[in-house]
């Protein structure tokens, strides 16, 4: 980006692509100062898909466009996508990008309790990646959150704060399964549709680009039944039960038995119900409720009392189990009414009261009888029975108020989530959790957490194309 005076300074001052801001902003300050102006009305050019230009628009610029601030202004600074000036008078204004709140507005960016989504009604099913949400509705899938690959599917690489349609493909969605920066469905006709970010061909070989902002298809054989989003990979399984996975395979988590490649490969098991995909771990449980995991295993994250990584599948380490989920280096098993995890435990995501990492599944404590689990990244959570119905418990990891108990303290053993009726439906992500709550005759959305780039849906404004301020920058 440039930035110079619009009248007083001949020759706009360029930030190199390095970025060295103190030393153009400084020369910027010191010519000011010794021309002895007062400035309101300056120029910037260059990007400005965050709005960082300050012109009230959102298109590049090559040629300088005025920057109005009803102010006298004495020095400028600009960040990646945002951009921000000193007044004289009344303080720091400030434009572009307000998704991490580098704008200094006072919006909480950390909501430790359950705040309910706007617009949620009538929500069929919630889904949570590492930073976005999405919801399917019986007329389409919607999703706010981070963007930066095109993972919400509205054809942009802008966040959103509220819901958002998903227009990257047509038609009804059976399943949808958001990963870290790439989304995948099983469409209305069982087949598996991808896209967003493809670094390592997680979209599948009919991906040609990096980033592919409309839906590709993943050509498997058959009808699919499941898919689960990783890191970097995809799973899905078949109405045979036969597993593919494709994507990044640098630590054996696409199960080919070789490590290379980028799929879609066929997983050598039949019989599978589901697949969970971690950051770089794939577990699957079968029709007669065993479970085995593949891939990374530096954490034990694939629960057969090693830390050697796994190419393949390998033994069976549960059986049976009801449900599966993995989080970044953990996972864990429903069995009856009993949670059991295993593999990383730095903030306590195992919940057995301890901080220590496990090589076999260990049991989750004093958690009552649950009927269902999510994973996030550090954390888990889970659907528990209480005094007045269903309720929520989660446990793990809490620095962005993740586990909704109204505190940022991690915690190795469940803590109730207080909702306003009962969970019938739960997703966790990096630093933010959902539950889908019915109350009265209706049933909302409902999400904690760290608010960064939307991704708890609260609305707030993400971008400002114009100065905002003065903002206060000290109490």
């Amino acid at each position: 980006m440039r930035i110079g005076l619009v009248s007083t300074v001949s020759a706009p001052i360029r930030a190199d692509a390095g970025g060295s801001v103190e030393a153009w902003t400084w020369l910027l300050a010191r010519e000011l100062a010794e021309l002895g102006h007062e400035v309101t009305t300056f120029g910037c050019a260059g990007g400005n898909a965050s709005g960082q230009l300050g012109n009230g628009r959102f298109d590049d610029s090559d040629a300088m466009v005025d920057v109005q601030i009803e102010s006298t202004i004495a020095s400028l600074a600009a960040g990646e996508t945002q951009t921000c000036a000193v007044s004289q008078e009344d303080g720091v204004y400030c434009w572009g990008s307000n998704r991490a709140g580098q704008l200094g507005e006072t919006a909480a960016l950390v909501i430790t309790q359950p705040a309910k989504v706007a617009e949620t009604t009538g929500a069929l099913a919630i889904v949570v990646g590492t930073e976005y949400t999405c919801i399917q509705f019986d007329n389409g899938t919607q999703c706010w959150g981070a963007n930066q690959s095109g993972q919400l599917g509205d054809l942009s690489l802008m966040a959103r704060s509220s819901l958002t349609p998903v227009t990257a493909l047509t038609g009804n969605v059976a399943q949808v399964a958001p990963g870290e920066e790439h989304t995948c469905v099983i469409n209305d006709v069982a087949r598996v549709r991808c896209w967003g970010r493809n670094s390592h061909g997680e979209l599948g070989p009919g991906a040609i680009k990096e980033l592919e902002p409309m839906a590709v298809t993943v050509d498997l054989d058959g009808d699919v039944k499941q898919v689960d989003s990783g890191d970097e990979h995809t799973c899905a399984v078949s109405v045979d039960g036969l597993p593919y996975c494709w994507g990044n395979d640098d630590k054996g988590q696409l199960g080919n038995g070789d490590g290379t490649g980028s799929g879609p490969d066929p997983v050598p098991l039949t019989g599978v119900v589901e697949v969970a995909c971690g950051d770089e771990h794939s577990c699957a449980r079968l029709v007669d409720g065993e479970v085995t995991c593949w891939g990374d295993n530096e954490l034990g994250q694939l629960g057969d009392a090693s830390t050697t990584n796994q190419q393949a599948p390998g033994a069976m380490i549960l059986i049976g189990v009801d449900a599966i989920a993995s989080g970044d280096d953990f996972a864990c098993a429903l069995m009856g009414e009993v949670v059991q995890c295993w593999g990383d435990n730095e903030f306590g995501q195992l919940g057995d009261g301890s901080r220590e990492k496990q090589l076999m599944p260990v049991t989750v404590q004093d958690l009552p009888a649950a009927s269902s689990i999510a994973l996030g990244s550090d954390h888990a959570c889970a659907i528990v029975a209480g005094t007045d119905g269903l309720a929520a418990m989660c446990w793990g990891r809490n620095d962005g108020g993740q586990l909704g108990n109204g505190t940022t303290e991690s915690s190795s053993k469940p803590v109730e989530v207080v909702l306003p009726g009962q969970p019938i439906g739960l997703a966790a992500g990096e630093r933010h959790t959902c539950a889908l709550v019915t109350a009265g005759t209706g049933q909302h959305v409902y999400c904690w957490g760290s608010d960064l780039d939307g991704r708890v849906g609260s609305g707030r404004v993400l971008y400002h194309p114009t100065a905002i301020g003065p903002i206060t920058v000290c109490p």
